[in-house]
Protein backbone atom coordinates (compact mmCIF):
# COMPACT_ATOMS: atom_id res chain seq x y z
CA UNK A 1 0.00 0.00 0.00
CA UNK A 2 1.31 3.46 -0.81
CA UNK A 3 0.12 6.92 -0.04
CA UNK A 4 1.08 10.53 -0.11
CA UNK A 5 0.75 13.39 2.29
CA UNK A 6 -0.29 16.69 0.76
CA UNK A 7 1.73 19.74 1.80
CA UNK A 8 -0.12 22.73 3.19
CA UNK A 9 0.05 25.93 1.16
CA UNK A 10 -1.54 28.79 3.01
CA UNK A 11 0.15 32.03 1.99
CA UNK A 12 3.03 33.87 3.69
CA UNK A 13 5.06 31.59 5.93
CA UNK A 14 3.76 28.54 4.07
CA UNK A 15 5.24 25.13 4.75
CA UNK A 16 8.26 24.18 2.64
CA UNK A 17 9.09 20.88 4.30
CA UNK A 18 8.52 18.79 1.18
CA UNK A 19 6.51 15.58 0.97
CA UNK A 20 6.53 12.37 2.96
CA UNK A 21 5.44 8.97 1.69
CA UNK A 22 3.76 6.69 4.19
CA UNK A 23 3.46 2.98 3.39
CA UNK A 24 2.27 -0.02 5.31
CA UNK A 25 2.07 -3.76 5.09
CA UNK A 26 -1.20 -5.34 3.92
CA UNK A 27 -2.55 -5.59 7.47
CA UNK A 28 -1.62 -1.97 8.18
CA UNK A 29 0.29 -2.92 11.32
CA UNK A 30 3.79 -1.92 10.26
CA UNK A 31 4.21 1.59 8.86
CA UNK A 32 7.16 3.26 7.20
CA UNK A 33 7.68 6.99 6.57
CA UNK A 34 10.03 8.10 3.80
CA UNK A 35 11.13 11.63 3.10
CA UNK A 36 11.25 14.44 2.95
CA UNK A 37 11.06 14.48 -0.82
CA UNK A 38 11.54 17.92 -2.43
CA UNK A 39 12.88 19.49 0.78
CA UNK A 40 12.62 23.28 0.64
CA UNK A 41 9.84 23.14 -1.97
CA UNK A 42 6.16 23.81 -1.41
CA UNK A 43 4.34 20.57 -2.13
CA UNK A 44 0.76 21.23 -3.15
CA UNK A 45 -0.42 17.69 -3.74
CA UNK A 46 0.91 14.13 -3.93
CA UNK A 47 -1.29 11.32 -5.22
CA UNK A 48 -0.71 7.64 -5.87
CA UNK A 49 -2.22 5.80 -8.81
CA UNK A 50 -4.85 3.24 -7.79
CA UNK A 51 -3.91 1.28 -10.95
CA UNK A 52 -0.19 1.04 -10.08
CA UNK A 53 0.99 1.33 -6.45
CA UNK A 54 4.48 2.40 -7.57
CA UNK A 55 3.20 5.34 -9.69
CA UNK A 56 3.08 8.64 -7.78
CA UNK A 57 2.42 12.17 -9.01
CA UNK A 58 3.45 15.37 -7.22
CA UNK A 59 2.71 19.05 -7.72
CA UNK A 60 5.33 21.34 -6.22
CA UNK A 61 6.60 24.87 -6.56
CA UNK A 62 9.16 27.43 -5.49
CA UNK A 63 9.18 31.18 -6.01
CA UNK A 64 12.23 30.77 -8.24
CA UNK A 65 11.32 27.69 -10.31
CA UNK A 66 7.54 28.09 -10.35
CA UNK A 67 5.25 25.10 -10.78
CA UNK A 68 6.87 21.70 -11.42
CA UNK A 69 4.98 18.45 -11.96
CA UNK A 70 6.84 15.30 -10.93
CA UNK A 71 6.22 11.57 -11.43
CA UNK A 72 7.71 8.56 -9.70
CA UNK A 73 7.52 5.05 -11.15
CA UNK A 74 9.18 3.35 -8.18
CA UNK A 75 7.06 4.39 -5.20
CA UNK A 76 8.93 7.64 -4.58
CA UNK A 77 12.52 6.38 -4.59
CA UNK A 78 13.23 8.57 -7.62
CA UNK A 79 11.32 11.39 -9.31
CA UNK A 80 11.20 12.77 -12.85
CA UNK A 81 9.93 16.19 -13.92
CA UNK A 82 7.13 15.78 -16.48
CA UNK A 83 5.07 18.15 -18.63
CA UNK A 84 4.18 21.43 -17.06
CA UNK A 85 2.30 23.26 -19.82
CA UNK A 86 -1.34 23.99 -19.05
CA UNK A 87 -2.43 26.18 -21.94
CA UNK A 88 -5.85 27.69 -22.54
CA UNK A 89 -8.30 26.22 -25.00
CA UNK A 90 -9.11 29.56 -26.62
CA UNK A 91 -8.47 33.24 -26.06
CA UNK A 92 -7.66 34.42 -22.55
CA UNK A 93 -8.79 37.58 -20.90
CA UNK A 94 -6.44 39.96 -19.14
CA UNK A 95 -6.09 41.39 -15.65
CA UNK A 96 -4.16 44.35 -14.29
CA UNK A 97 -0.56 43.40 -13.62
CA UNK A 98 1.23 44.68 -10.50
CA UNK A 99 2.89 47.51 -12.44
CA UNK A 100 -0.28 48.62 -14.24
CA UNK A 101 -0.49 47.18 -17.77
CA UNK A 102 -2.94 44.41 -18.71
CA UNK A 103 -1.48 40.92 -18.46
CA UNK A 104 -2.99 37.67 -19.84
CA UNK A 105 -4.24 35.15 -17.29
CA UNK A 106 -1.98 32.16 -16.70
CA UNK A 107 -1.88 29.19 -14.38
CA UNK A 108 0.73 29.18 -11.63
CA UNK A 109 -0.08 26.08 -9.56
CA UNK A 110 -1.53 22.61 -10.13
CA UNK A 111 -3.83 22.51 -7.14
CA UNK A 112 -5.54 19.14 -7.35
CA UNK A 113 -4.27 15.88 -8.87
CA UNK A 114 -6.56 12.94 -9.59
CA UNK A 115 -5.04 9.78 -11.10
CA UNK A 116 -7.33 7.46 -13.06
CA UNK A 117 -8.53 4.47 -11.02
CA UNK A 118 -7.79 2.06 -13.90
CA UNK A 119 -5.01 3.56 -16.09
CA UNK A 120 -1.67 4.55 -14.44
CA UNK A 121 -0.70 6.90 -17.30
CA UNK A 122 -3.92 8.94 -17.03
CA UNK A 123 -4.16 11.81 -14.56
CA UNK A 124 -6.38 14.86 -14.21
CA UNK A 125 -5.26 18.27 -12.90
CA UNK A 126 -7.13 21.38 -11.75
CA UNK A 127 -4.80 24.40 -11.91
CA UNK A 128 -5.19 27.68 -10.01
CA UNK A 129 -3.79 31.21 -10.32
CA UNK A 130 -1.36 31.40 -7.42
CA UNK A 131 -0.62 30.65 -3.79
CA UNK A 132 -2.95 33.39 -2.62
CA UNK A 133 -5.59 33.02 -5.36
CA UNK A 134 -6.98 29.50 -5.07
CA UNK A 135 -9.27 29.76 -8.05
CA UNK A 136 -8.92 29.44 -11.80
CA UNK A 137 -8.36 32.52 -14.01
CA UNK A 138 -11.53 34.46 -14.76
CA UNK A 139 -13.36 32.16 -12.34
CA UNK A 140 -13.71 29.56 -15.11
CA UNK A 141 -13.07 25.99 -14.02
CA UNK A 142 -10.51 24.18 -16.13
CA UNK A 143 -9.52 20.54 -16.00
CA UNK A 144 -6.54 19.05 -17.81
CA UNK A 145 -5.94 15.40 -18.65
CA UNK A 146 -2.80 13.51 -19.53
CA UNK A 147 -2.74 10.02 -21.07
CA UNK A 148 1.07 10.04 -21.11
CA UNK A 149 1.94 9.96 -17.42
CA UNK A 150 1.96 13.76 -17.22
CA UNK A 151 4.21 14.42 -20.23
CA UNK A 152 1.52 16.13 -22.35
CA UNK A 153 -1.72 17.78 -21.23
CA UNK A 154 -5.02 18.49 -22.97
CA UNK A 155 -7.65 20.95 -21.80
CA UNK A 156 -11.11 19.52 -21.14
CA UNK A 157 -14.08 21.86 -21.33
CA UNK A 158 -17.11 19.80 -22.35
CA UNK A 159 -19.60 19.60 -19.51
CA UNK A 160 -17.82 22.11 -17.27
CA UNK A 161 -19.69 25.18 -16.02
CA UNK A 162 -18.92 28.39 -17.97
CA UNK A 163 -18.25 30.26 -14.71
CA UNK A 164 -17.60 29.11 -11.17
CA UNK A 165 -17.40 30.98 -7.91
CA UNK A 166 -14.30 33.07 -7.26
CA UNK A 167 -12.58 31.30 -4.40
CA UNK A 168 -13.20 27.61 -3.89
CA UNK A 169 -11.85 24.84 -1.77
CA UNK A 170 -10.77 21.38 -2.81
CA UNK A 171 -12.73 18.45 -1.47
CA UNK A 172 -11.35 14.98 -1.87
CA UNK A 173 -13.76 12.05 -1.58
CA UNK A 174 -12.59 9.28 0.70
Amino acid sequence: MGGGVRGQNSGPGRDKKGAFIITSDGARRDWKIEGPHFGGWEVLHVRGSPADPDRLYASQSTDWHGQVMQRSDDGGKSWEAVGNEFSYDGATGTHQWYDGPPHPWEFKRAWHLKPSPSEPNTIFVVPILSDSEHYPPEGKLRVYRSHSGGNEWEALSKGLPPRTCGRWRESTPR
